[in-house]
């Protein structure tokens, strides 16, 4: 009893706790669905697209108590996703399978940090731009505006100080942000690859 008042209170069930299953909505079903999964509390836990039909806050409580109750109470946890946010916060381990064929075994961290091929620079003028010079091999124009522009750089014909050298030659910068490829976009290019 005590397990289920503190996952009815977690997870904000408390309205829904009586309503019968089929009357949920998707969200709520996984909700209660996952409460039921815990209560016994389980020493492995098999978890299949948990938070799919979540709106961001449930998404972010849910992974919270996955990562609590992983560290707490030593709960082993099997996670298949496609939502690629699950993965990056909850998974200290990354399996990628195709046609059954285990194709990768690493920890996260060293899946996104080994297979990153590309990262954008955007870059915001000091003016607007009214040119768009040719770029050297290796970075590509992903988005032209007069108020920004996003170039891809594949790291793997420039890096990216060097990449940020040649753009500083040829733009007048005030601000740039550099972002990493997502681990969506890894996962697909190893399924490309494969």
């Amino acid at each position: 009893q005590k397990t289920l008042n503190e996952l009815i209170n977690l997870l904000n069930l408390k309205d829904i706790i009586n309503i019968p299953v089929r009357q949920l909505s998707l969200g709520n079903r996984m909700k209660c669905e996952i409460a039921a999964s815990l209560i016994h509390k389980p020493k492995i836990l098999f978890l299949d697209e948990p938070t799919i039909g979540l709106d961001v806050v449930s998404k972010k409580k849910l992974r919270d108590l996955f990562l609590k109750i992983n560290k707490e109470e030593k709960v082993t946890i099997f996670l298949t996703s496609h939502d690629t946010e699950d993965i990056q916060s909850i998974c200290k381990r990354c399996v990628i399978i195709n046609h059954g064929k285990i194709i990768i075994d690493t920890t996260t961290k060293d899946l996104i940090s080994s297979y990153i091929k590309n990262k954008n620079i955007v870059i915001t003028p000091e003016t607007i731009f009214n040119e768009y010079p040719e770029l050297p091999d290796g970075i590509t124009y992903v988005e032209k505006t007069k108020d920004q522009i996003i170039v891809k750089v594949n790291t793997e014909i420039i890096g990216t100080q060097k990449a940020l050298q040649e753009l500083t030659k040829q733009f007048n910068i005030d601000d740039v942000d550099i972002q990493n490829e997502s681990l969506e976009d890894i996962i697909r290019g190893i399924y490309e690859e494969d």
